[in-house]
């Protein structure tokens, strides 16, 4: 039987047999005694009116506290967290995993790295512009035919620029590269020299590190640097070039 208290409308489930009409009962809630009133169908009285029954035997449709069971959880996370903790820094167990971790941290970075130095590289070039381009063969009396290309860069900054690199490449017909090699532009060398000089003779005259600081660094606004780039046993299909300038500085303020 349901029986709700007058005073603080909190409600029990009562058995029958102890929720009888003109019972005391005492509400466990508010402490209030009330009595339990008789149906409108029934007239009798009750004669034991004095007897007093705690109603604490029924169940409260109110909901139970759960503090005891978030406290058990949050202590249990806790011990699992360390335990945890405890297996990752002093046992190999879970070394694949760690291994999985690193790989990933790395590759994360140096993408990050790369992508982040291929945006540096295009603020720095997107306005040197190759003029003057050429590509020609030349017979060459120690290692034969040699194909040379060389060109100048120009400065469309409105600041100076220095150690520009450019990278050429000989390409197929369908524009495929065959074969592609990087220079700092600045050195060149004659005409008679590519005739005559031998292959590690060329590479040293076109790495002259006079040649590139002198022509090299410091390029003003609309001012121009002479690049060549020199290819040894190029491939036969090569039918066509390519230059771009991969790479560019500015100069350093010297502080008084």
């Amino acid at each position: 039987m349901k029986v709700t208290c007058p005073n603080c409308k909190t409600t029990y489930n009562l058995p029958d047999g102890k929720a009888r009409p003109g019972v005391k009962l005492r509400c466990t809630v508010c402490r209030q005694v009330f009595t339990l009133p008789q149906p409108e169908d029934r007239q009798s009285v009750v004669k034991d009116s004095e007897k007093i029954v705690s109603i604490s035997i029924g169940k409260s449709d109110k909901p139970e506290k759960r503090g005891s069971s978030w406290r058990f959880l949050f202590l249990m996370l806790i011990i699992l967290g360390g335990a945890f903790a405890g297996v990752w820094h002093y046992t190999d167990w879970l070394e694949p995993v760690k291994t999985m971790f690193k790989e990933h941290k790395q590759n994360t970075a140096t993408t990050e790295s790369e992508e982040a130095r291929a945006a540096r590289i295009a603020a720095m070039v997107n306005r040197l512009q190759i003029q003057n381009i050429r590509q020609y063969t030349v017979k060459n009396e120690k290692i034969g035919n040699i194909v040379v290309i060389e060109g100048k860069v120009a400065n469309g900054f409105d600041e100076a620029r220095e150690l520009i690199r450019v990278e050429a490449s000989l390409q197929d017909e369908a524009g495929n590269t065959l074969v592609s090699k990087s220079q700092l532009a600045g050195p060149t060398i004659s005409l008679f020299q590519l005739q005559v000089l031998s292959e590690a003779e060329l590479e040293q005259g076109l790495s002259n590190k006079l040649d590139i600081l002198t022509n090299n660094t410091n390029i003003p606004p609309g001012g121009t640097v002479p690049f060549m780039v020199v290819f040894y046993s190029a491939p036969e299909q090569a039918s066509r070039f390519n230059v771009t300038v991969v790479e560019a500085g500015k100069p350093q303020i010297e502080k008084k």
